[in-house]
């Protein structure tokens, strides 16, 4: 049955084609035992339920092991698969001679595991040391057991498996107080997590005040979780210091975001970005003066641009051309004179000389227009809004202003997790399918296998560009270094300038260097 879903799982997905189908008789035929020898494996690798509390794996009873014949009744009639399904994977109250199975060690190198003889300083080292042991290693949830004291000293005390003992059955107490006020009670139903696991250590206080381990049980009588979701584990829930510092702000202070980049800095090892890009506020650009001083600061262009509408005139907000030339200024211009030249014909054109905020955006040039950053890496994510945009639109299809936080942070917890697996199957898509070349040049075929295929196709874009609207007005060759002028249709000239030693080439677009991808 398992593989069955897994097929048709791979065929929907479009990694599979689809098969000839299956005759209902054959397939009850396959069904009826895989089920059951699926479950059965399932079981006894503890993997059919869930444990709420701890994230270990349940192990349910497996009192009818002969599970196969319920697959099918007395008549041969083939009963439901989700009927079998629930059968074998519901867990029910039993004695512990039916909960317990073979002894499991978890695979965990000696030097990391606890031993009789160790002593702590203290029972907070003997607390850490299990839990690391636990959590990181060995895969189970841990729960702090009785002591005992004398004279305030805690002399004894356990450290169990979160799956030793049984929980008292209450369904008697809630049986007599069905009738309270003619109101039946209502029960929880609440998943067994206990399992008579005898895995623990026990440690003891010396002569010397220090704690030592004097006994311990290393067998669990049940499967441990798989490092994926060893987070999961009830002991081993806390907020790290990286989702601290993604905490959220009370104001917009000068003082609140001194803290918050304090803490990113904190986060990432004392290791400081290379570039950081915010909105216009006074006090961030105030607390990364302080913080960051290295870190280059621009402005997020998407930003600015969604001011223009609310700085002009209506009439202007309807003028084609204003806003094909605003933005061949904006993100066109490949040199500070050619912006400054074209911003100036556009400011006289449209007759904003005196709009207060063009004014005070041209004054601020250099944070926000490319040109004055061009060979920074990565400021390509500042020369086109799309990028912004993009994020924006994402993220509001999960979250909204009036949502709580925590059910801000489960939404965006979410997104986030979607995003990860779009990047999946794009992966996916790269790594089993290969683009179509459009030229015979070594350079498109290399690139093609060492990039995806989101970059590639901007890649080729250049590439195609290159052969139909570029050709060489010149060569100058000075010793080792080779200087080729480059004209173009659109009437520009740009100049690459290559070392012939070291192999690296440069153009005067720059954008290889703010983009990544070879002009």
């Amino acid at each position: 049955m398992t593989d069955l879903r897994l097929r048709d799982s791979l065929v929907t997905e479009g990694y599979m084609e689809e098969g000839p189908a299956l005759t209902q008789d054959a397939m009850a035929m396959e069904e009826g035992p895989a089920l059951a020898q699926d479950a059965i494996a399932m079981a006894e690798e503890g993997h059919l339920a869930s444990d709420d509390n701890t994230g270990a794996a349940l192990a349910p009873s497996m009192e009818h092991a002969d599970g196969i014949a319920l697959a099918q009744s007395s008549d041969n009639t083939n009963i439901e698969p989700s009927t079998a399904v629930n059968f074998l994977v519901t867990p029910t109250r039993r004695s512990s001679s039916h909960l317990i199975r073979s002894s499991f060690i978890p695979e965990v190198e000696a030097s990391l595991k606890p031993a009789v003889g160790m002593t702590f300083d203290t029972l907070a080292d003997v607390e850490k040391f299990y839990k690391d042991y636990a959590h990181d290693h060995a895969g189970f949830s841990v729960r702090i057991g009785q002591h005992r004291k004398e004279d305030k000293e805690i002399l004894t005390k356990y450290f169990y498996c979160s799956r030793e003992g049984y929980r008292k059955n209450n369904d008697k107490k809630d049986d007599d107080q069905s009738g309270l006020k003619g109101k039946k009670r209502k029960t929880r139903n609440v998943m067994e997590t206990r399992c008579g696991c005898q895995a623990h250590i026990y440690v003891t206080r010396g002569p010397d005040k220090k704690y030592k381990i004097a006994s311990m049980v290393e067998q669990h009588n049940h499967g441990v979780v798989s490092p994926n979701h060893r987070h999961l584990l009830r002991s081993n829930r806390h907020v790290t210091d990286r989702v601290k510092g993604a905490a959220f702000l009370a104001n917009e202070k000068i003082d609140s975001y001194v803290w918050l980049f304090k803490t990113f800095l904190e986060a990432m090892g004392g290791r400081a970005p290379h570039l950081i890009v915010t909105d216009e506020c006074a006090s961030m650009k105030a607390a990364i003066g302080q913080i960051l001083p290295e870190t280059t600061h621009r402005l997020c262009m998407w930003h600015i641009m969604e001011k223009v509408h609310e700085n002009i005139s209506p009439s202007l907000r309807a003028d084609e051309d204003f806003w094909n030339k605003l933005h061949t200024c904006v993100w066109d211009s490949e040199t500070i004179e050619e912006f400054e030249s074209r911003w100036n014909s556009m400011i006289v054109e449209f007759q904003l000389v005196g709009n207060k905020w063009f004014g005070t955006r041209f004054l601020i040039r250099e944070s926000w227009i490319p040109v004055y950053f061009i060979d920074i890496p990565l400021a390509g994510i500042l020369r086109t809004t799309s990028r912004s945009e993009s994020a924006n639109s994402f993220f509001n299809r999960f979250i909204h202003q009036k949502l709580s936080f925590v059910e801000f942070w489960l939404r965006f917890d979410t997104a986030l997790e979607y995003q990860r697996q779009e990047e999946l199957k794009q992966d996916h898509k790269s790594l089993h399918t290969t683009p179509k070349l459009m030229t015979p040049w070594a350079m498109e075929k290399q690139c093609s296998m060492i990039y995806t295929h989101e970059i590639f196709d901007k890649f080729q874009k250049q590439i195609v560009a290159s052969r139909d609207h570029c050709f060489i007005q010149g060569i100058i060759e000075r010793d080792e270094i080779k200087l080729v002028t480059i004209g173009s249709t659109s009437k520009k000239e740009r100049l690459v300038h290559f070392n012939k030693s070291g192999m690296i080439g440069r153009c005067t677009c720059k954008l290889f260097e703010s983009h990544g991808i070879p002009c």
